[in-house]
């Protein structure tokens, strides 16, 4: 009996999903016409669900109609359930989603500013990690470790966001002052920012040359040498200052050793 339970939680959350209530049947003692009453929980599912998005995209929903907002919400939720039991972390495809329905919401940049709701909200949530720091490159070096060759990345608590407008603006407008009416003018301008949590959990941004973008693209890539993301970077800039924006990024524990 201890066995079958797990799989049982694997079918209720299969119905929770969508599923059909003969997803059930083999635990059910009630007859299939009463089968109906299970919608109770589905039902809550999927509020609970729609409202977390609301929670999450607080600007991204004040931009439409609280029912236009719920109404995408509740299509995505359809496509896309949650998948974690934090539903804080819930709707990390709801941006691009959100692009797919331009159509319908009429908002061109609304996917750029959930974008960025996502980020910040993805640094927040982040799980603490030891940054490597100058001192930690420098005793390798002294051991000989080849500086080169050393697999750095991003601490989790970092996220690159590229938006194609500049909805900055306007989400830190909307978000410390919910009922501000007039709202903020939202341009066609491509920015490329790094957002991080800093140790005392207060949140820092910076924005990103094309050069520093591809630096830390290369290595946020698993596979990726220290040597691998400067040439990456030298190839957009070749006058990039590789060893400043090396330095600042231990300087803020951005980089974690893989």
């Amino acid at each position: 009996m201890q066995q079958a339970k797990p799989h049982f939680y694997q079918q209720f959350i299969a119905y929770l999903q969508g599923e059909a209530e003969t997803t059930l049947a083999h635990w059910l003692q009630a007859k299939p016409e009463d089968w109906r009453r299970l919608q109770v929980y589905r039902n809550s599912s999927m509020k609970a669900s729609v409202q977390a998005l609301a929670d999450n995209f607080p600007v991204s929903g004040s931009v439409l109609a609280d029912e236009q907002f719920r109404q995408l919400a509740r299509d995505y939720v359809f496509i896309h359930r949650p998948e974690h039991a934090v539903l804080a972390w819930y709707g990390q495809q709801f941006p691009d989603w959100l692009q797919t329905q331009l159509p319908r919401h009429q908002c061109p940049w609304l996917s750029d500013l959930a974008r960025l709701e996502r980020c910040w909200l993805n640094c927040l949530l982040a799980e603490d990690q030891k940054a490597v720091s100058a001192e930690d490159i420098s005793h390798l070096a002294n051991a000989g470790t080849n500086i080169e060759k050393l697999k750095l990345g991003l601490c989790s608590s970092v996220e690159l966001l590229e938006t194609h407008f500049d909805v900055w603006t306007l989400w830190v407008q909307q978000r410390d002052d919910p009922s501000y009416q007039q709202q903020a003018t939202v341009a066609l301008e491509h920015n490329r920012r790094a957002l991080w949590r800093q140790a005392d959990h207060t949140l820092q941004y910076r924005v990103l040359s094309a050069a520093e973008w591809h630096f830390l693209q290369a290595l946020n890539t698993q596979s990726c040498c220290l040597h691998d993301a400067v040439s990456a970077a030298l190839r957009v800039d070749e006058h990039f200052d590789v060893s400043g924006s090396f330095a600042g990024l231990l300087q803020h524990g951005l980089l974690c050793i893989r």
